[in-house]
């Protein structure tokens, strides 16, 4: 064997005989030899003074170490591990030897001292930064992967070797693949090692990356983001360890010109001050203060604001964690500065300082309660008397500054910190009170009382009357204010304060919203007022219970009562549209997109069973019928197998299709349905009675979507075989939504080849008869009632990625070949599947749509516009032009001159303002001369004069836009 071995070798090491690799390997898998025989075997290779032949030999046992690693006992690790670890000697056998030892690593065949020993290799024979890129991140993986599973290899001066050689190795390294595993590696030493005497190296070699400004390839095949390697970096930078060099640095970062720097530093900041404490900050924060102070009042970039504020936050939170003087000082006197610039700017109420006044004490109320407890002391009763002497039209700055300070009250009361209102709680109220109900007042004043008003309820500060007056109020303003935006700020407000004021909504709104309901009177002589041919509108008062039950508690005090509501109605559903929509209207609150947790599930089921007069199902409406199943299907979801399985009996699933549909979608599918039929033959006779059923389209719909649920979850791969093959006219064209486009609709959903079948035969059917196109749209469109991964759908991964790869050379070649009056038919399906797919889709098959999407901006001009057709393409443009704009760019003279058409009548005024939406883009697109530019100014310049409001402001967006490129080339 030994022999065998020697030769094998020979012929590959000095022939780079391939087919003598191909037996070693065989040999080695088959167990006619061991790896350690071949090592024996290639000991005249290993050892020749040719490095050449030495380096062959080490790539021969990497070669045969791949897909063998598992196999190996850790005797054979040990002697291949040493072996690999002299290998690092040689430049040449560097990547191949530390690829093979980070699989023995990971595999747990290197012992402790091994893994030392190679890292100290590593330190004393490599230059890591002179190997290729794919080397050296296995250098680092190595390290990574050492550290975290043999920690004890690394105590005393062995950690400080270890460092040592991190640093080494990092040092220089500009490729983001090994840059999310540098960063990997440094947050692991600064969380499991001692790295005092390293900290400045250490953040010294991962500071000089930040800020990053890497941006991936639109084509990068490694799907490295900016966002994984700022984490990364963010991560990395968050350790204690890291706070003396860190501030210093950061803020020179923030004091720089570059606004992407500013946010950058500020967002480390953010994550990075709560870790690194008060001791290190005091000494910097009054500059800090005055850099944001500088960012907030002087800077012209909006972006800032928002990151400048939680900055400040963090920064009073911080130095409000540590009862040292120094530290209590620097925050009272940032709080001082605060104090007094803002009480100035806030007498005059007009200014921009005013308004960001209101936001910053918004920041610092919400930080800590020593600078909440100092606003309230020294600045709220000031507030509160400049309200009342300024005039009325005047007061929404200071209104807006005492709702931002309560605001930051409640968020303390929140943390478990409770800020003292008492002294300033009754003028609040007056203030909030008093500005909440002025009718005369704008609706955006208003709406600032109303939020105080909640935020003063929610302080806790006031008495039980006070806060019953306040809950009064607000009904009062949603019941019966003219102003439908204070109505919907009112009702906003209760349904937050619902969450921490239960019994006092329940015993003051909800009673005056039930008094509100019509009698049965009501209901029948609004029918003879509305007349026939006028639809019954929605009724205001159960759509407010129905915001009010998304809180879940109210909900289950509320449901018996809403069903009991119902019952004196039931019996008259057919009688009079008003009384149908009515109980429509409140079975509605039960299942509009809800998610119950099971308990709550469970009750609203029970109840809705045993109040509701099911046994007369025959009696009820079909629109009732769907709002009765759709109760039920909502409550069935979130219960586990064996509640619905307790339930189904009882829900009557079977005495009718509409609530048959609604029950079948939302159960699971180990559900056992005790059908008397077989689930072949039930799900036949659903299809057969869709295509012949003569009642209302509601009707045929639920049992057309029934049949599909059966298919989609309660059929196996070997039944839907079965089904199909049995009666192939089951698949056949779906020319109709019922039941073959929902049947279709299942099939697709979960990846069955039958669906996609259905889909190619649509597009062959687009030549003669364009009805297919709903059917289609059906195949990329959410249906939630019916199918969705909530209601336990089989519903498969990248479904509508599949779609488009099977259709669209199809669609293709149907265009080429289609007749004029057809193409357009064609170009409609393009869009309809191209509209929902991910934007990878689109970005792989972009070269080959393109030129069909300029066909159908460019069809038929002369003709009336397709609205829905170039709404559809004009959707699509907008993805390409931002993933693709070098593909664009060779095509952007025609597509200028097609969408300068668009922008002008005769096109709708949304197909306008969308065409105006794609020429703004195209603006950054390259390749453009001043000519075009100039060109397109002037052809936009049209549409500033258009009789529609949304065309004139997106045409001066647009050429703003416009404007701004021309300056700039």
């Amino acid at each position: 064997m030994l022999q065998s071995a020697v030769e094998l070798v020979h012929n590959y090491v000095h022939a780079n005989d391939l087919i003598a690799l191909s037996e070693l390997s065989a040999e080695l898998h088959s167990g006619q030899l061991t790896l350690l025989t071949i090592l024996q075997g290639a000991e005249d290779a290993i050892t020749n003074p040719d490095s050449f032949i030495r380096s062959k030999a080490t790539e021969l046992l990497c070669e045969l170490l791949n897909g063998y690693t598992d196999k190996l006992t850790a005797a054979e690790g040990k002697v291949i591990g040493s072996f690999l670890k002299t290998r690092l000697e040689s430049s040449l056998e560097v990547e191949p030897a530390i690829t093979q030892l980070l699989a023995l690593l990971k595999n747990d065949l290197l012992e402790q001292d091994l893994v030392y020993q190679v890292v100290e290799q590593i330190d004393a024979e490599i230059n890591v930064q002179s190997h290729k890129q794919h080397c050296r991140k296995y250098v680092l993986e190595y390290l990574l992967v050492s550290l975290r599973h043999h920690r004890a290899a690394f105590v005393g001066p062995k950690s400080d070797r270890f460092v040592a050689a991190v640093i080494r190795c990092v040092d220089g390294e500009n490729d983001p693949r090994n840059l999310v595993v540098t960063f990997r590696l440094v947050s692991l030493i600064a969380e499991k090692l001692d790295i005092e005497k390293f900290a400045d190296d250490l953040f010294e070699i991962t500071f000089c990356y930040f800020p990053i400004t890497f941006q991936p390839a639109s084509d990068d095949p490694h799907g490295i983001t900016t966002e994984d390697l700022k984490d990364g970096l963010a991560t990395c930078l968050c350790h204690k360890a890291f706070a003396k060099p860190a501030i210093p640095a950061l803020l020179a970062k923030l004091a720089s010109a570059a606004t992407f720097a500013k946010k950058d530093s500020m967002e480390m900041f953010k994550l990075s001050l709560p870790i690194y404490g008060p001791d290190h900050l005091t000494q910097h924060a009054p500059e800090l203060w005055e850099i944001l102070h500088e960012v907030l009042y002087e800077s012209t970039s909006a972006e800032l604001e928002p990151a400048a504020l939680q900055v400040l936050t963090t920064m009073l939170r911080s130095l409000s964690t540590s009862t040292i003087i120094p530290q209590v000082d620097a925050l009272a006197k940032i709080m001082e500065s605060i104090l007094e610039e803002g009480l100035e700017a806030l007498r005059d109420a007009e200014t921009k300082n005013a308004r960001l006044t209101a936001k910053v004490w918004s920041a610092a109320a919400a930080s800590c309660l020593p600078a909440c407890d100092l606003l309230v002391k020294h600045a709220l009763g000031k507030i509160i008397t400049l309200f009342w002497e300024l005039p009325a039209g005047k007061r929404l700055t200071t209104l807006s500054t005492c709702v931002e300070i309560l605001r930051g009250c409640v968020t303390l009361e929140k943390e478990g910190c409770r800020v003292n209102l008492s002294n300033h709680s009754k003028e609040l109220l007056d203030v909030m009170l008093t500005t909440a109900t002025a009718d005369n007042d704008p609706s955006h004043i208003r709406k600032n009382g109303i939020q105080g008003l909640k935020e003063l309820l929610l302080s806790r500060c006031l008495e039980r009357e006070e806060m019953e007056i306040s809950v009064e109020r607000l009904t009062d303003m949603f019941l019966l204010d003219e102003s439908e935006d204070v109505q919907f700020e009112a009702i906003s407000a209760v349904i937050d304060l619902s969450q921490d004021f239960e019994q006092m909504v329940e015993t003051i709104c909800i009673p005056r919203l039930f008094d509100l309901l019509p009698t049965r009177e009501q209901l029948f002589e609004q029918d003879a007022k509305l007349g026939v041919e006028q639809g019954v509108p929605l009724r205001k008062e159960i759509q407010l219970l129905s915001l009010l039950c998304e809180n879940e508690r109210v909900l289950l005090h509320l449901t018996e009562r809403l069903l009991r509501t119902v019952v004196p109605f039931i019996d008259e559903v057919a009688k009079s549209p008003s009384i149908e929509r009515f109980v429509e209207q409140i079975l509605s609150v039960f299942s509009e997109e809800r998610n119950f947790g099971p308990e709550t599930a469970e009750t609203i089921l029970r109840t809705l069973v045993q109040t509701l007069p099911l046994r007369n199902l025959g009696a009820l409406t079909s629109r009732v019928l769907d709002a009765v199943g759709s109760a039920m299907g909502t409550s069935l979801r979130s219960l586990s197998t064996d509640a619905q399985q307790q339930a189904l009996p009882a829900l009557l699933w079977r005495e009718n299709p509409i609530v048959a549909m609604h029950v079948l979608a939302n159960l699971r599918k180990d559900v056992s349905l005790d059908l008397d039929l077989s689930l072949e033959q039930y799900t036949r006779s659903l299809i057969e009675s869709a295509r012949s059923c003569r009642a209302d389209r509601l009707t045929r719909t639920r049992i057309s979507q029934a049949s599909a649920v059966f298919i989609n979850k309660f059929f196996t791969e070997s039944q839907v075989r079965m089904f199909f093959s049995k009666d192939p006219s089951l698949a056949r064209v779906p020319f109709h939504m019922d039941p073959d486009g929902w049947v279709y609709k299942g099939l697709v959903l979960r990846l069955h080849p039958i669906g996609f079948h259905m889909a190619k035969r649509m597009i062959d059917a687009l030549a003669e008869d364009g009805s297919v196109l709903e059917v289609l749209k059906l195949g990329t469109k959410n249906c939630g009632k019916v199918f969705s991964k909530a209601a336990h759908s089989r519903i498969r991964p990248l479904h509508k990625q599949r779609l488009v790869l099977e259709l669209l050379p199809a669609i293709i070649k149907g265009y080429k070949y289609a007749s004029k009056e057809s193409q357009p038919r064609y170009l409609q399906a393009l869009a309809i599947i191209l509209r929902d797919v991910p934007r990878q889709v689109l970005r792989q098959e972009a070269s080959t749509v393109l030129p069909l999407l300029l066909a159908s901006l460019a069809q038929d001009q002369s003709s009336p516009p397709d609205t829905r057709l170039l709404h559809s393409t004009l959707n699509i443009f907008a993805l390409v032009i931002g993933e693709l704009p070098e593909l664009i760019s060779r095509h952007s003279e025609t597509l200028l001159e097609t969408l300068k058409v668009m922008i002008l009548p005769p096109y709708a005024p949304s197909l306008r303002a969308a065409a105006l939406d794609c020429l703004m883009d195209l603006s950054d697109v390259e390749g453009l001369t001043n000519e075009t530019r100039r060109k397109v100014i002037k052809d936009v310049e049209k549409a500033l004069d258009d009789g529609k409001r949304i065309v004139r402001r997106r045409a001066v967006e647009c050429l703003s836009r416009w404007y701004e490129v021309a300056a700039k080339s």
